[in-house]
């Protein structure tokens, strides 16, 4: 059973929040990347998106309001979890999920370490990823195996997506 696992880094945020890191929130330009960011992602993606899990930090949550409103989709999910900088926090996640395509809305550096962790190493393009992604970005990537089958270097990156800054 054929898989696609979406991981989204957040759009641009504030730089410091008084509240905190959690609370920081979009800027006019991340909000405005965020919704770049749907818009390309739907014509990219063939089919909906069956589960979003989304960071519960602010910024997260922001990017997901903006992001889904151009992107089919069925379950939206908050882990707090994804917060935090450990992979294995999003292995659970993936590998807990009985659906054929997942999003993981989060931070750096932890998509982008999971995700080079997941692709093929014959991915011409995984080199790049090794320093992290940019904000309003997403790692599409596409495996022969079920989501809760994935394991590392079991992935093809379908496409790099980033909505740029004006």
């Amino acid at each position: 059973m054929k898989s696609t696992l979406v991981l989204v880094r957040h759009s641009t945020a504030a730089r410091f929040d008084l509240a905190g890191d959690r609370a920081r929130q979009l800027t006019e330009e991340g909000k405005r990347q965020a919704g770049e960011l749907g818009k390309l992602l739907a014509e990219s993606l063939t089919e909906s998106i069956e589960q979003v899990w989304v960071s519960d930090a602010v910024r997260a949550q922001q990017t997901a309001k903006e992001l889904l409103k151009y992107l089919p989709h069925q379950q939206v999910f908050t882990d707090p979890t994804i917060y935090e900088y450990d992979v294995d926090n999003l292995r659970e996640i993936v590998h807990n999920c009985d659906s054929s395509s997942l999003m993981i809305i989060g931070h750096e550096p932890t998509i982008s370490s999971f995700g080079v962790s997941l692709l093929s190493e014959e991915c011409q393009q995984r080199e790049q990823f090794y320093g992290g992604i940019p904000t309003a970005s997403a790692l599409v990537m596409r495996s022969e195996t079920s989501l809760a089958e994935l394991s590392c270097a079991s992935c093809d990156l379908l496409e790099f997506i980033h909505a740029k800054p004006l």
